[in-house]
């Protein structure tokens, strides 16, 4: 398919269209090149036992997990203000863009709990057009997005819409615009929330023993107010939400509560309410840490409020940027930022912070401007003793070794911060390179090389491992697994087992946190993090 003829399928066709709104959710890139290792070093870690002693009696903690579904995201604001992503973004009218991300995000259905009586069921796939913004029959946007109803059948798993299907525009231009993931991307986001946990180990296996799911409060990022909650939940709404699912020992997870700066002035101005809504959800609400995403359009210090941006074709982009910046300077957020990391530090909460070049940014480029890891070297310097793990470790150039790639400095700085102070931390969530046999010999070449060094603070009591489920990572979840397991194992039994349990438990301060009355979390978290502590030291 070539791009004019995918241009007229967006205009014409709504799988396409679709499509181009995934683009803008899960984003795309092309294949690196990767620099060639030794025969022998190849060799090597193709001929690892998966089956070494240390497997069984590692368990598994995945730090970077995502378990909220389409209710809990401002996917109208999202599809309305991620024009600049990709330019063929713009083909689709404000009013299709309001339509779709209504389409999707009311067919996500919520678990029926005690303290939430607003918990309602999904729309089925018959009345989707009369849940997309009352799109009618005769208009326009409805033309452009009919044949979505059958493509969101399909990510749900509609026997009948997917029998004798072979492929669509929509499957068809996922695959050329490379999103292979896309419709499994889309069939998570519109799962019961209450059972996504469930089915990331009907993915990944038993021996994941606890999920790190991290929140992410992005309404207004995206200028998007919960109004009835049939799109996107209140935000405190999902903190009580995501409070009882941690309490439910089946679901074997933790959670972070998302921070947004911009709480102190969205949608009314509350000076001190970003804060306020951390600290309560730590004290009263037991969450265990702090979700910290630059790519949202800020620094953790050092801010620089960004030009406002223009659109030809939708006023969204404009009125998203006023939700951010307007009526606020760059020394507000700094100071906002730093009551923030100064709480965490003084209390010794866990901070999880995005630090990778792109993934899920407000607008283009943020990530490269918000998300660098030197910026954490400015407030580490103040906050020497912050507990801080930063997502992504950088980004994949450094550690997989990429051929001429860019921001391989990215991933020295990550090093040289958790090297340097004594709760730094990194991970290597949505690096799905690992499944390439060179690139995954050239991390192990590495991690040999790091741990060898001899720091302050070794490297390998630093590097955790992660997902960042469900977004795309380019490779299947047990195969994404098995290559990490294999990496670690061409390393060593002890390196295995800190990657895989024992740094986790650092990070989170597990023991410390156990213990700590001021901060109480459910007995079924305190059980499994007892057990956790008991595996890693046997």
């Amino acid at each position: 398919m070539s791009w004019s003829e995918l241009r007229a399928v967006a205009v014409r066709g709504g799988r396409a269209g679709f499509a181009l709104a995934v683009l803008g959710l899960a984003g795309c890139g092309s294949a690196p090149d990767f620099g060639e290792p030794s025969a022998a070093l190849l060799a090597e870690v193709a001929a690892v036992d998966l089956d070494d002693p240390v497997v069984e009696r590692t368990p598994i903690v995945d730090v970077h997990v995502h378990t909220f579904n389409a209710r809990y995201l401002p996917l109208r604001g999202i599809a309305l203000g991620r024009r600049d992503k990709n330019p063929l973004m713009t083909l689709l009218s404000d009013g299709a863009a309001e339509a779709l991300a209504a389409s999707i995000a009311t067919s996500a259905r919520l678990t029926p709990l005690p303290d939430d009586a607003g918990s309602a069921a999904a729309t089925t796939t018959a009345d989707w057009g009369a849940t997309a913004a009352g799109v009618g029959e005769d208009s326009g946007d409805f033309v452009e997005l009919e044949a979505v109803a059958r493509a969101l059948a399909i990510a749900r798993g509609d026997a009948a819409a997917r029998a004798g299907e072979v492929e669509t525009p929509l499957t068809r231009a996922m695959r050329e615009l490379g999103l292979g993931g896309g419709e499994r991307f889309l069939q998570t986001l519109m799962l019961e929330d209450g059972k996504l946990p469930e089915r990331y180990r009907q993915l990944f296996g038993s021996r994941v023993r606890l999920l790190v799911s991290h929140m992410m409060d992005l309404g207004p990022v995206y200028a998007q107010r919960p109004g009835d909650g049939t799109e996107l939940l209140d935000f405190e709404r999902q903190i009580r939400r995501m409070q009882q699912f941690q309490a439910d020992p089946a679901a074997g997870l933790l959670y972070f509560v998302a921070y947004s700066p911009y709480r102190d002035h969205w949608p009314d101005v509350e000076p001190g309410r970003a804060l306020r809504l951390v600290t309560d959800a730590v004290e009263h609400r037991s969450a265990y840490g702090v979700k910290v995403y630059p790519p949202s359009g800020y620094r953790p210090v050092g801010n620089d409020i960004p030009s406002e941006p223009w659109s030809l074709f939708s006023a969204q982009p404009r009125l998203q940027w006023e939700a951010r910046y307007a009526g606020v300077t760059s020394e507000q957020l700094d100071e906002r930022l730093d009551a923030l990391l100064k709480w965490c530090c003084e209390n010794q909460v866990p901070v999880f912070a995005h630090c990778n070049t792109g993934e899920f940014e407000a607008r283009a480029e943020y990530g490269v401007a918000m998300a660098s890891p030197r910026h954490w070297a400015a407030v580490l310097q103040k906050y020497p003793t912050l507990r801080l793990c930063l997502g992504h470790a950088g980004g994949a150039p450094y550690w997989f070794g990429e051929v001429d790639a860019e921001y391989t400095d990215w991933g020295e700085e990550v090093v040289r911060l958790c090297t340097s102070y004594p709760n730094v931390f990194c991970e290597v969530g949505v690096h799905g390179e690992i499944v390439d046999a060179r690139a995954r010999a050239n991390f192990v070449s590495r991690l040999r090389e790091l741990f060898a060094r001899e720091t302050r603070y070794p490297m390998q009591k630093k590097i955790l491992y992660g997902t960042d489920w469900y977004m795309p990572a380019g490779a299947s979840p047990m195969a994404y697994m098995l290559g990490y397991r294999r990496a670690l194992l061409a390393v060593g039994p002890e390196p295995y087992r800190d990657f895989f349990l024992r740094n986790a438990l650092a990070f989170l301060d597990a023991e410390r946190r156990l213990d700590d009355a001021r901060f109480p979390i459910p007995d079924s978290v305190a059980d499994r993090l007892r057990g956790l502590l008991a595996a890693a030291r046997d």
